[in-house]
């Protein structure tokens, strides 16, 4: 991709972003944000009744039931990445474009972190029967073109902490993938700095949980 294109897409995404007001469910009652995970992801309002009342983990409220929390905000970024179109609602990335974007170091690191993913592929499959590899073999066939294996689910590549400080390293502050699961073919915008999330309303910065990786007890 060029860098004129990778700037459309990114523009494309913020012209979108502007104004929009976006939602997050929360499922453990905090008056803050909290997330388990390095990004903090918003969506449709549906989507986020859904999470906030039916957590993705439901052992996590176990004993205690759900006490859900629905945050509505503006999210004030400024650099935002994106590799397709927004109307795509893409929800996988291509390790190739990761390649390009951010080098093999992290795309071996998603590879370490999403094999299962990865081997559960038909693309996967396909390579297998051609090579006659495992995924271990082929890592080390192809030390420098393992950009070829299948594409990862974006929210999983979230996951990583290698690509999100290579994010957080050219400057962007949030991400927009197609979404997964209760979010399929609408977009998700996973914020990496919750300081830029601004309550829909007041404008004001939606404050943090006091431990936002944790959910702690259930009031």
């Amino acid at each position: 991709m060029t860098r004129n294109r990778a700037n459309e897409l990114e523009g494309e995404a913020l012209a979108v972003l502007e104004g929009l007001v976006v939602h997050r469910g929360q499922w453990c009652g905090q008056e803050g944000l909290r997330s388990a995970l390095p990004a903090f992801a918003f969506g449709s309002r549906r989507a986020a009744e859904t999470y906030a009342t039916r957590p993705n983990d439901r052992r996590l409220a176990s004993g205690t039931g759900p006490v859900p929390r629905i945050f509505s905000a503006r999210l004030a970024v400024t650099r935002i990445y994106c590799r397709t179109p927004i109307a795509d609602c893409d929800p996988f990335l291509d390790l190739d474009g990761i390649a390009e974007d951010f080098g093999l170091k992290v795309v071996r690191a998603l590879v370490r972190d999403h094999a299962e993913a990865i081997e559960a592929t038909t693309g996967f499959a396909d390579l297998q029967a051609g090579t006659g590899l495992d995924l271990a073999g082929m890592l080390a066939a192809w030390p420098e073109r393992i950009q070829a294996l299948p594409p990862v689910e974006a929210h999983l590549a979230l996951r990583t902490p290698e690509f999100v400080a290579a994010l957080k390293a050219q400057g962007y502050d949030a991400a927009a993938f197609g979404g997964s699961g209760e979010t399929a073919l609408e977009m998700e915008w996973h914020l990496l700095d919750p300081a830029l999330a601004r309550d829909a309303e007041t404008g004001a910065p939606i404050p943090l949980a006091a431990d936002p990786e944790e959910c702690g007890p259930v009031p």
